[in-house]
């Protein structure tokens, strides 16, 4: 058909976190949780929301090719404490799984689901899933069955547990139990639900969350796996992985374990690709956002996202994401509320002056221009504003 030679290095990604998208069936609305969060609990938006956009050629209309959604399985009920220790959080996100294999009702069933993907697909748009493979809910049934699928491990950040020394043991959170991916019994059913949600839904690819958190092997089982089951009739299915890294200085030889860090994750028997953490934050960071760097800076680290890479790797380069701040207020000089959280810190609003917004444009301008597959935040395209999560999402 017309999409046959569709290649994800012309992708253009769009990130959907589907509960704070479009709520196109109210009937699904969860419930309020009186203990979350102001910004904290469900919202309404579901996979009819989505589709409803989809078919009224928004994404179309923006030059977008490929969508990802957040997470599909049915996610904890309640809430859960956030990492300040002081306020309650919801599982909205869909990063606190309970199902393996369950769609949450609170986004739609899975007929929707399939409804949703079969639209994209006749629009000319690629579908990519989240997977969650690092951790589950303490509510998941693989944490009663079978306990010896995961680490003991102390909570990362705290003092003594460092996010890069116990990166394969900590968890995120206490009710966050982390995936021992050395047990093969584990590792088998992780992998297994992956390839029932690319089969059963249909989708064209994957983003794998916390990437650095899980042992090498596990990234190359399961990239092996996906390109064994779908890949054989010449389709190229996309994974690609999150590996959180910096930008540590002007030198490019002290950036050499950043690059490394990603490059580890990639290749013939790895990912696709990765999000472009480096560039990110040498660029994004400090040109667009700070002004503390020039279109020279710019420049140079933009072409080393060209010759740091493995071969072949197809990168992720993004000015915004679901877990910093909106640019458009981390660019305005009349806040210094953009990296608050929560509303009694204050929130910042929206910008009084057009500087964030020709920011904003310059920032996308030269996204659109950088080789790869460059992602867009929902909300990014119109100059959304917002602080720390949650008020970025």
């Amino acid at each position: 058909g017309p999409q046959a030679e569709f290649v994800w290095d012309d992708a253009l990604i769009y990130m959907v976190m589907t509960d704070r998208f479009v709520n196109g069936d109210p009937s699904n609305d969860p419930a309020p949780l009186p203990e979350a969060a102001h910004g904290a609990g469900w919202m309404g938006g579901d996979f009819a929301g989505v589709q409803q956009m989809i078919e009224s050629g928004y994404f179309a209309e923006l030059g977008v090719n490929v969508l990802w959604l957040t997470p599909f399985n049915t996610a904890a009920n309640g809430t859960g404490l956030a990492a300040d220790g002081v306020h309650e959080v919801a599982a909205y996100h869909g990063y606190w799984p309970v199902e393996a294999r369950g769609v949450d009702q609170r986004r739609g069933s899975p007929q929707e689901l399939e409804d949703l993907v079969e639209a994209a697909h006749d629009a000319g748009l690629r579908v990519m899933a989240d997977f969650v493979v690092n951790h589950v809910h303490e509510d998941h049934p693989y944490v009663t069955e079978h306990p010896d699928w995961f680490n003991d491990g102390c909570i990362c950040g705290e003092p003594g547990c460092d996010w890069t020394e116990h990166r394969l043991e900590c968890l995120f959170r206490s009710y966050m139990p982390d995936v021992d991916w050395r047990n093969r019994n584990a590792s088998e059913a992780m992998i297994e639900d992956v390839l029932w949600w690319m089969e059963t839904f249909d989708l064209d690819g994957g983003r794998i969350d916390a990437v650095k958190h899980v042992e090498d092997l596990a990234v190359t089982n399961l990239a092996t796996r996906v390109s064994e089951r779908f890949e054989t009739l010449g389709n190229v299915v996309y994974l690609k992985g999150e590996t959180a890294m910096g930008w540590s200085g002007h030198l490019l030889a002290d950036n050499a374990e950043q690059y490394g860090t990603i490059n580890r994750y990639m290749g013939e028997q790895g990912l696709e690709g990765q999000a472009d953490f480096v560039l990110y934050h040498a660029v994004a960071d400090r040109v667009f956002t700070s002004g503390q760097e020039d279109y020279m800076h710019l420049d140079y680290w933009t072409a080393r996202s060209q010759d740091q890479y493995v071969d072949g790797a197809i990168m992720v380069p993004f000015v915004g994401s679901h877990d910093v701040p909106r640019l458009v207020s981390r660019a305005d000089p009349g806040t210094a509320d953009a990296w608050n959280q929560w509303i009694e810190q204050g929130l910042p609003g929206q910008p009084g002056t057009l500087d964030p917004y020709r920011a904003s444009l310059q920032a996308h301008a030269w996204l659109l221009t950088v080789p790869g597959a460059p992602m867009i935040y929902m909300g990014d395209e119109y100059g959304e504003y917002g602080g720390a999560d949650p008020d970025n999402r």
